[in-house]
């Protein structure tokens, strides 16, 4: 049990904010649907430069570009899943 890892703290809506406005300088790369090397270096050069933005102005720690990315990909699926409900609420 000592082994535990321990938890992040939550990020604040400003710093949620902050790396969305971080990754539409590169939303061309880090969206880009192709697989082959070159563009998957490209992506994670993107990713470590974003990384290093946020954390040089971040207020609630130090973050992994893991992370960072784990996050904006949990953004976009609240984002199209709200998206999706406010459409139903149309419809109906």
């Amino acid at each position: 049990m000592e082994n535990k890892k321990k938890r992040g703290s939550n990020y604040t809506p400003a710093e949620k904010d902050m790396l969305l406005e971080l990754i539409k300088k590169y939303q061309n790369i880090i969206e880009n649907k192709e697989t082959n090397a070159h563009i998957t270096l490209k992506k994670r050069q993107a990713w470590d430069t974003v990384c290093q933005q946020y954390n040089a102005v971040a207020v609630s720690g130090c973050r992994t570009w893991q992370q960072l990315r784990h996050l904006y990909e949990n953004l976009k699926q609240r984002s199209k899943r709200n998206i999706a409900k406010a459409n139903v609420g149309l419809i109906l």
